[in-house]
């Protein structure tokens, strides 16, 4: 994996389903969290082109595992706490229900992460 794909923020979505049962990697590592309340327009700009078509966008996290960071991007109207701690959840290694997504690419990362 080259560096810019690397350096490409792991987009996960919010409201498409549910967080699963399965819990995250044990090696997940804790990432500081930001929260990021903007205006609707701006959240589906954001998280939007990343939804199944004809979804509704409330909020999602965005993943940098480069400077173990997360942002957590919602809209100021139409969320509620469900919704962020959905998207928090994402940022302590939670994938949806069925999913591997994000423990998927903790694996990649750390395979190809500068030592």
């Amino acid at each position: 994996m080259n560096l810019p794909q690397r350096l490409f923020p792991l987009l996960v979505l919010s409201g498409c389903t549910t967080i699963g049962t399965v819990p995250p990697p044990t090696d997940w590592p804790t990432l500081a969290i930001t929260e990021r309340w903007l205006p609707k327009n701006e959240v589906e700009a954001i998280c939007g082109k990343y939804a199944p078509h004809l979804m509704t966008v409330r909020g999602c996290a965005v993943i940098h595992f480069g400077s173990m960071t997360c942002d957590v991007y919602v809209s100021r109207v139409s969320t509620d706490s469900a919704t962020v701690s959905h998207e928090r959840a994402h940022c302590a290694g939670w994938d949806h229900h069925g999913e591997t997504h994000l423990a998927d690419e903790w694996r990649k990362w750390k395979e190809t992460a500068p030592r």
